[in-house]
């Protein structure tokens, strides 16, 4: 699967909204919003995830910049955060 970050989204956007607008490029696998987990509310990003390298790169590079409810949004490949290391420290030897 191929996972696109979508930023900037508006809190009225609904994760049915953000898969609607991402169709048109092909078979969306998965969709989400990410929403605060205490206050349920939007956070303003979210994910959408093609099976198709190809689909997903005409939707990055189509909606990239697109309004979506009332906003603007930004799209691009999803990354994962690397794992907060604890304890670990750069010495630079000057």
């Amino acid at each position: 699967q191929f996972h696109i970050f979508v930023g900037d989204l508006s809190s009225e956007i609904e994760t049915q909204q953000l898969r609607e607008a991402f169709a048109p490029f092909g078979e969306v696998s998965d969709c989400r919003v990410v929403r605060d987990p205490q206050t349920l509310k939007s956070k303003g990003y979210g994910f959408v995830s093609f099976i198709k390298k190809s689909e997903a790169e005409s939707a990055i590079t189509a909606m990239n910049g697109q309004w979506l409810g009332s906003r603007s949004i930004r799209t691009n490949w999803a990354t994962r955060k690397p794992p907060a290391s604890k304890g670990m420290f750069l010495f630079l030897k000057l």
